[in-house]
């Protein structure tokens, strides 16, 4: 992962990985994020998805507990003192020169919308082959049956 802040580098030198104990590496980083803690009831924990490039597994690390502001204050510190890039605008690219679909294409749209009769038909004129439309009907069909607590649908 690319661009991963400094402070979290200084910080992962004292982290190790959970299951095979090897120290630490950037590399492994996969993820970063938010949350409310599972450790800490009630707190938000900055955390990272680390998979160890040692052993393979997955682990997600949590940082000390803090407040979302307290977040956002670490984040302002570590980029406030980036220069911002100055940032030229060409004027004539900022010109809308329209959607550039006519007239005559939204009605022939309409036309081939309002022919279709059902959603299988639907899916196939937005290009959709008739393979993908089962896969998902049964994907569907699996969700729906897990809402309903494993009941057929």
């Amino acid at each position: 992962m690319t661009d991963i802040p400094e402070w979290l580098k200084s910080e992962m030198k004292s982290h190790e990985c959970v299951f095979c104990n090897s120290k630490a590496d950037i590399e492994g980083v996969a993820g970063l994020g938010i949350r409310n803690s599972s450790k800490h009831k009630g707190k938000t924990v900055f955390f990272y998805e680390y998979r160890c490039p040692k052993c393979s597994k997955i682990a997600i690390l949590e940082l000390n507990p803090m407040s979302v502001e307290e977040f956002v204050m670490k984040m302002i510190d570590e980029y406030s003192n980036e220069e911002v890039p100055d940032v030229s605008v060409d004027k004539k690219a900022n010109k809308s020169k329209g959607s550039g679909i006519s007239k005559e294409d939204i009605s022939k749209f309409k036309k081939s919308f309002n022919k279709v009769k059902n959603w299988d038909e639907f899916l196939s004129s937005l290009g959709y082959t008739q393979d993908e439309i089962d896969e998902n009907k049964k994907i569907g069909e699996r969700e729906r049956r897990d809402r309903l607590g494993g009941k057929d649908v």
